[in-house]
């Protein structure tokens, strides 16, 4: 039933639309101006509101009232065929401009003949503005008239009507684009404000708007550059002309095409068809202009995996003697982390090959990597014993960005613990603490390097390699805990300290273990000790478990055993405990 009205409501909206117009297109034909005014704008009232089922047959409508904005003096009575039309439509174009229509000019009309006339175009014009987008059947034609009229106010209507189409608009683009080199600039905005109403229907004339980037006259390249911020991802048609201008002297030109490849990436217009466009930007990272460069380190990051083809020649990079360049080159492989996988060879090759900077940052990426990094890692272990500090350092941290593929060089690593260099030997066990629990395999060696006692046992980086084993096995649930009871009696507070600490990671059950060499630490004379002590201890529960309860029940029979106390002295010791 609800169908059925809707249906009949449609019906009825549209024999009422066909009467009102039948009666409209008799009043345009009349002789008194005043009549004519008040049917064109009564039919543009009416074509606006009409049902979309009813506009195909209001074409001619249209196009009468085009020929009243043109002249409005005359009778429209048009009803030509398309092919027909065109010629009727230059005649009037070319016949009003002749005359210097009156639009806009009825405030001061001289008679009321041209005041009449006045209201004629003026209500032809609002009728269209009415339209809007339903007026795409005249783009043509309003776009004929934009381009070859004489008369100022007849073309900026013809400009705005074709604002008010969008991307209706679309087939009138060229003339739009044709329009910005105009002399008269009330013209180039009305022009510049159409074509940013085209939207999506821009890409017939992207190519176009982008090369007016470098053009010679300033207004012009300072409106394309307007365009192409707002019309942004639509200009996706004309990647390779944005590319191209990254080169362009033009600094303002450079700005405005590397923001548009940005503005493209990070909305998915440059997909994976245009892998072009990631190895330009790639290039585009040794350009001297710092704006150039770090809009294509932005756009290469908004491509993430899409720009996984141009991380060879990124990484190539790193080997640059120009820091910015490098440094650009860096930002990139940072932000991709593992989509930069494809690299990764590369990368192990400038480890072993490159020279000291880019070996460095070469260890650097090979962590961002994560767990992509796979069977490259042992470089990364190796780089440990480079000659070159920073190198050492580099890889160090990156291990510790590895996951679970780390668990493949937890070994080795452990093997440099034992390495003749004690910066190597401190890197590696800084290395296996980054690493958490995937440094189990390592468990051993750690244990020793916590408690040895090397003969410069005073020195920092000797006491340094110990507190860094103990932190490490604190991560490792078990594995060290005799070793940490053992780095609890060491010469060095920091040792202590850190066995301490790394006794309260393991857990109440191995706090309970050494509680008692825990408790000594509570008379130590470094305050950080007592306090890492203390903290420990206090994971312990405050009532005492059954296990205090049966080692205090333990100490107490043997002390009146031993001692021949009494069962008061038994309770007190009790409740001492």
């Amino acid at each position: 039933a609800k169908q059925f009205f809707a249906e009949a409501t449609l019906v009825a909206e549209e024999a009422h639309v066909r009467i009102e117009m039948q009666r409209l297109r008799g009043n345009l034909a009349d002789t008194a101006l005043q009549v004519r005014a008040a049917a064109a704008n009564h039919m543009g009232e009416l074509i606006a509101e009409a049902p979309e089922s009813t506009l195909p047959g209001f074409d001619n409508d249209m196009r009468k009232l085009f020929c009243m904005l043109l002249q409005p003096t005359a009778v429209p009575h048009h009803e030509e065929e398309k092919s027909q039309w065109k010629q009727t439509r230059k005649r009037l174009i070319k016949q009003g401009t002749t005359l210097r229509s009156p639009l806009l000019s009825a405030a001061t009309a001289e008679s009321a003949e041209h005041y009449a006339a006045a209201q004629v175009q003026q209500a032809a014009r609002d009728a269209l503005i009415k339209l809007g987008a339903r007026a795409a059947p005249l783009a043509e034609d309003l776009a004929e008239l934009f381009t070859n009229c004489n008369d100022q106010p007849l073309r900026l209507v013809a400009g705005r009507l074709l604002h008010l189409l969008g991307p209706a608009a679309a087939p009138c683009g060229p003339y739009l684009i044709q329009a910005l080199h105009d002399p008269d600039e009330a013209v180039r905005q009305v022009a510049e404000d159409a074509i940013s109403s085209l939207g999506t229907g821009v890409s017939a004339v992207a190519s176009s708007l982008v090369q007016l980037l470098g053009h010679s006259n300033k207004r012009i390249s300072h409106a394309a550059t307007r365009l192409v911020r707002h019309l942004g991802p639509n200009i996706a048609p004309a990647l390779h002309d944005l590319t191209t201008l990254l080169n362009h002297e033009n600094k303002e030109a450079r700005k405005a095409s590397i923001e548009a490849l940005q503005a493209l990436c990070n909305t998915n217009k440059a997909g994976s068809g245009n892998l072009s466009v990631a190895e330009e930007l790639a290039n585009a990272l040794c350009h001297d202009d710092d704006a150039v460069r770090w809009g294509a380190i932005r756009a290469l990051l908004a491509l993430g995996d899409r720009a996984a083809p141009a991380s060879n020649l990124v990484v190539s990079l790193l080997d640059h003697n120009n820091d910015k360049y490098r440094h650009a080159a860096i930002e990139v492989l940072r932000g991709l982390g593992e989509l930069a996988a494809p690299a990764a060879e590369q990368l192990v090759k400038l480890l072993s090959e490159g020279r000291a900077e880019a070996r460095k940052e070469s260890a650097m990426a090979l962590g961002w990597l994560g767990e992509k990094a796979g069977m490259v890692a042992p470089a990364l272990a190796m780089a440990l014993t480079h000659m070159d500090y920073n190198v050492r350092r580099a890889a160090s941290e990156s291990i510790g960005r590895l996951g679970s593929v780390a668990m493949l060089i937890a070994g080795p690593l452990g093997q440099l613990l034992r390495h003749e260099d004690e910066t190597v030997r401190l890197h590696a066990a800084t290395a296996l603490l980054r690493m958490g629990a995937y440094a189990k395999p390592a468990a051993e060696d750690l244990s020793r390097a916590l408690v040895q006692n090397p003969q410069n046992w005073h020195e920092e980086s000797a006491w340094q390699l110990r507190v860094t084993s103990a932190r490490a096995l604190g991560l490792l649930g078990g594995a060290g805990a005799a070793s940490l009871a053992t780095a609890l009696e060491d010469e060095v507070d920091d040792v202590r300290c850190a066995a301490a600490e790394a006794l309260g990671h393991l857990g109440e059950e191995h706090v309970l273990m050494y509680r008692e060499q825990l408790e000594v630490l509570l008379q130590d004379i470094d305050s950080e000790v007592r306090a890492a002590a203390k903290k420990t201890l206090a994971l312990l529960p405050r009532e005492p478990s059954g296990y205090h309860r049966g080692r205090a029940a333990e100490a107490v029979a043997a002390a009146a055993e031993n001692e021949g106390q009494d069962r008061e002295s038994e309770q007190d010791a009790l409740q001492h405990t």
